[in-house]
């Protein structure tokens, strides 16, 4: 792992074969949009070989590297990663799996998660590896399993975790399948399988869980309250815990429903927080200090 806690795919037939706008076959439903394919992909498509080199010839596809092409509008990090002798892995194909990664820092530019055959490994130092054997290189972007057993020896310890739980959220692996996969894996990763917890709607619902965790506190999370509803986590008897990320309840709607159900809950003894993607990412510190000072005057708990 690489640091502490604390802070499938296919191409359709009618797809390969036009090579406009691929449509999308294997799990999740997003493989052809990538716009990469192989030539193996390519003839199972229903394009000769002739059909590829007059492909090449007006621009329709380009050759990134033996076997492998792409088309005009082929998304460039996967482009990237294909050209440079690898596929694209970890959490860079994780992302285009709908699984919540944490953003890239603003400040430095974003890696191209990629893993390599044994040639690439030679050249280049940056490629990701995984935990287990090599996969072969099937298709441009890692099925969901692969991706993660890169990401367990990439990411940090929370940044795992919240990989797992979106994966088992989005109903991308069951559990069983999960940690079956890491069965041979160090004692430490097993111990953060165990922190895995399907019902978290978001990352940014993890990381806050995770924490407030390791503060001690007694976390609940996805918790019905009679009269109020469901609420993200609840720290004691009644301190109510929000996470709201940037895309959360963005329609007037759903803002107003929040802050009625925010008035219920007050009304009704609870206290309610509400944190921001920035609240939980970079000004954890701050939030902490609050929640310790509610917690020293016993504010979560019932008279």
């Amino acid at each position: 792992m690489a640091g502490k806690l604390g802070t499938g795919h296919g191409l359709s037939t009618a797809a390969a074969a036009g090579l406009a706008c691929p449509a999308v076959v294997g799990q999740p439903e997003v493989m052809g949009e990538f716009g990469v394919y192989t030539y193996r992909e390519l003839r199972a498509a229903g394009r000769s070989r002739r059909g590829i080199e007059e492909a090449l010839g007006t621009g329709e596809l380009r050759r990134l590297r033996r076997s492998w092409y792409a088309v005009k509008e082929a998304d460039a990090q996967v482009v990237a990663a294909v050209a440079g002798g690898g596929v694209l892995s970890c959490v860079s194909a994780l992302r285009r799996h709908q699984v919540w990664v944490p953003e890239a820092d603003p400040e430095s530019p974003e890696r191209v998660h990629t893993r390599g055959n044994s040639q690439a490994h030679r050249r280049r130092s940056d490629l990701c590896t995984q935990h287990g054997r090599p996969e072969p290189e099937v298709s441009a972007v890692d099925q969901v399993p692969i991706a993660l057993r890169h990401a367990v020896r990439c990411v940090n310890d929370e940044t795992f975790v919240v990989l797992c739980d979106s994966v088992l959220n989005r109903g991308l692996m069951t559990r069983s399948a999960l940690t079956g996969m890491f069965q041979a894996a160090p004692p430490p990763v097993g111990r953060l399988l165990n922190l895995v917890d399907a019902g978290a709607q978001s990352g940014l619902e993890t990381m806050g869980r995770l924490r407030l965790k390791a503060m001690g506190l007694r976390v609940r999370t996805q918790v019905q309250i009679p009269g109020i509803g469901r609420v993200d986590a609840l720290v004691g008897d009644r301190l109510i815990v929000e996470f709201d990320g940037r895309t959360h309840h963005s329609d007037q709607e759903s803002f107003a429903g929040d802050r009625r159900r925010d008035r219920v809950a007050v009304v009704n003894g609870y206290l309610v927080l509400r944190l921001t993607y920035a609240d939980v990412v970079r000004g954890w510190p701050a939030v902490a200090r609050d929640i310790r000072r509610l917690v020293e005057q016993s504010a979560h708990l019932w008279p």
